[in-house]
């Protein structure tokens, strides 16, 4: 993996020593504030710890360059595809747009935690990283790791600094979609909690075709029964809609 100069333990070192107090994280347009400020108090240390390194990095990366640009474009081009939103769908079965549009979105959200954030948090060579287990490409657990660090940073103990409120909330929304997505395909079936799966079985029993009548007491329930089947899918479409709403309202935040 490549490292940078501003890794190097020699500029911890004085940033340690001198307080350059550089945060781990920021919001967005942070960074600019940030370092304006850092230049402003501490120019000698600045230009020490923040603007060598950068030369040093613009020299030692120079040469890799062309060879790193073909492995990322064959990586993201036929492994990652960050160019397309994963919908899951076996290929040759059909699917409508709406049904595209949701799982595309959702599935996009669970490789921006399991994958994207997973490699952030290597890159920031956390602990937790250390000892991570990738499989296929992705971490999930480092991933959560990262979001549970995240929602942490809004802490009123942490100075301005290291606190970033905005990226704590996200945190905390991308936690509750992501896990509300991990846990819907158990959600409970409609057709049986309704009672159409029993009542359709029981007809068959009965020798009635689909659009056949039974009793009065059997087209009462079986009326009953498609009433609930057809509240219980408006109502998890409804939720559906809410979680896609939600991940939309945030998307501006969801980069790494």
């Amino acid at each position: 993996m490549r490292t940078y100069a501003h890794e190097w333990k020699i500029f911890e070192y004085i940033r340690k020593k001198y307080e350059l107090n550089k945060p781990y994280a920021l919001e967005w347009g942070g960074w600019k504030k940030w370092n304006a400020q850092a230049k402003a108090e501490k120019p000698i240390v600045y230009f020490i710890c923040e603007t060598i390194p950068d030369w040093i990095d613009d020299i030692t990366h120079y040469i890799p360059t062309p060879i790193s640009d073909i492995r990322y474009y064959c990586r993201n081009r036929f492994n990652r595809k960050t160019h397309v939103l994963p919908t899951g769908f076996k290929p040759g079965d059909y699917h409508d747009l709406d049904e595209r549009i949701l799982y595309g979105v959702m599935n996009g959200l669970v490789d921006y935690v399991e994958v994207e954030l997973a490699y952030k948090s290597r890159w920031c060579n956390t602990e937790e990283s250390k000892t991570a287990k990738w499989r296929n490409g992705r971490c999930p657990e480092l991933g959560l790791a990262h979001l549970a660090w995240e929602m942490t940073l809004d802490d009123e103990e942490l100075n301005v600094n290291e606190r970033s409120d905005t990226q704590a909330q996200t945190a905390r929304e991308v936690k509750a979609i992501y896990d509300w997505w991990k846990a819907r395909p158990n959600r409970p079936d409609p057709y049986d909690v309704s009672g159409w799966t029993a009542i359709c079985e029981e007809g068959r029993d009965a020798g009635l075709d689909f659009l056949e009548n039974g009793d009065d007491d059997y087209e009462s329930r079986k009326s009953e029964a498609h009433k609930v089947l057809h509240q219980m899918e408006r109502d998890y479409e409804a939720e559906d809609e809410e979680m896609l709403i939600r991940v939309i309202k945030r998307r501006k935040s969801l980069w790494s």
